[in-house]
C-alpha cells in the first residue's frame, strides 16, 4: 500500500470495480526510496475489495469520481491525493517515534505544512521533503 503524495492521472469509467481513478504511483519520492520493484497501477475504486489498491464503496467512488471529473473539466490539471495511515499531526506523529517509518512520516508532515503555507500549485514546488534532516522542525 503506497503512502505519500500522489496525483490522479487516469479516469476509468469502465472499471471492473464500478469506477476507478488511477494514481501516479510510483512517483519520484517512491523511486528515491530505492525499492527494486515498487509496483504500479494503484487505483482508488469501488467494489469494497482489492489486492493492493484503495477500495471504497460504490457510492463513495461515484462521489469522488464526479468531483475529480468536475475539477478536470473546470481546468484543474493536478488533482492531489494524500495517502497516510493516520492524520499527519504532531500529536499523532509523536505516538509513532519507534516506527521504522517515522522519518518518512516526519518528512510528510513537513511537506504538508509547506503545502498549506504556499499558493504555488503542487507541480511547481520542489518536493525533496524526503531528504529533510532529523533536526528539521515540523513547525
Amino acid at each position: 500500500m503506497p503512502e505519500g503524495f500522489y496525483q490522479i492521472d487516469r479516469f476509468n469509467p469502465k472499471s471492473e470495480y464500478h469506477l476507478s481513478l488511477g494514481l501516479n504511483y510510483p512517483n519520484a519520492a517512491d523511486l528515491a526510496l530505492g525499492e527494486p520493484d515498487p509496483g504500479g497501477d494503484i487505483f482508488i475504486h469501488g467494489g469494497e475489495v482489492t489486492i493492493g489498491c484503495l477500495p471504497i464503496t460504490d457510492i463513495g467512488i461515484e462521489e469522488v469520481y464526479l468531483i475529480a471529473v468536475a475539477a478536470r473539466a473546470a481546468g484543474q490539471t493536478l488533482i492531489p491525493v494524500h495517502i497516510f495511515p493516520f492524520p499527519l499531526t504532531e500529536s499523532e506523529l509523536a505516538r509513532r517515534t519507534a516506527s521504522p517509518n517515522y522519518a518518512f512520516w516526519r518528512g510528510c508532515c513537513r511537506a504538508t505544512r509547506i503545502s498549506k503555507s504556499t499558493t504555488k500549485p503542487w507541480n511547481q514546488l520542489n518536493w525533496r521533503w524526503w531528504e529533510n534532516s532529523p533536526g528539521d522542525s515540523l513547525g
